[in-house]
């Protein structure tokens, strides 16, 4: 009982840290940045580590005593262990930087690549998902609803005159 009133109280006084975030973007800025708030990013990270330990500790306990139906349980927590890893590694690094009519891009492993915006062809929106940019080439770069500055991404497009539209094709409306 103790025990889990300790790791209650823990786990109260640590997720106001962890969930705390800072903006990114300023009026006066002319570098904008499209990325995951540092909260979610902590929180994948405390899931990695959690999920880490009590596969630790399976492993461990199934070594020193011959405790039978445990290696099912230290599968599981290996695996959520590497689903927290590969989510903290995209919310980490995956981000969209626009500044003077260039976007820089940053996929799950920190790799740069570059396109103007007189690149797009168009924006796709799915609601709720976030959108995505078609370019000229064919390829398409999907921008998640839940980064930060996500709505300044649609002024950029109209700023820029690029269509940008729903999932069902209808072209969006000014203020959408």
């Amino acid at each position: 009982m103790v025990r889990y009133l300790t790791i209650s109280l823990l786990l109260l006084f640590l997720l106001p840290i962890l969930l705390s975030s800072k903006n990114t973007y300023s009026e006066g800025d002319s570098k904008i940045v499209f990325e995951f708030s540092k909260s979610l990013r902590n929180l994948m990270l405390f899931g990695l580590l959690l999920f880490l330990v009590i596969t630790i500790v399976l492993f461990i306990i199934s070594i020193i005593g011959e405790e039978n139906g445990i290696v099912i349980g230290i599968i599981i927590f290996a695996l959520f262990a590497i689903l927290s890893g590969w989510m903290y590694l995209l919310l980490k690094n995956k981000k969209l930087i626009y500044e003077n009519g260039v976007f820089e891009l940053y996929n799950i492993l920190g790799k740069k690549s570059s396109f103007n915006v007189i690149d797009i062809k168009e924006g796709i929106e799915h609601v709720g998902d976030g959108m995505k940019l078609v370019l000229n080439s064919g390829k398409k770069i999907k921008v998640d609803a839940q980064m930060s500055n996500y709505s300044m991404l649609k002024e950029i497009l109209e700023k820029n005159n690029i269509i940008y539209k729903d999932s069902h094709g209808n072209i969006a409306p000014k203020g959408w």
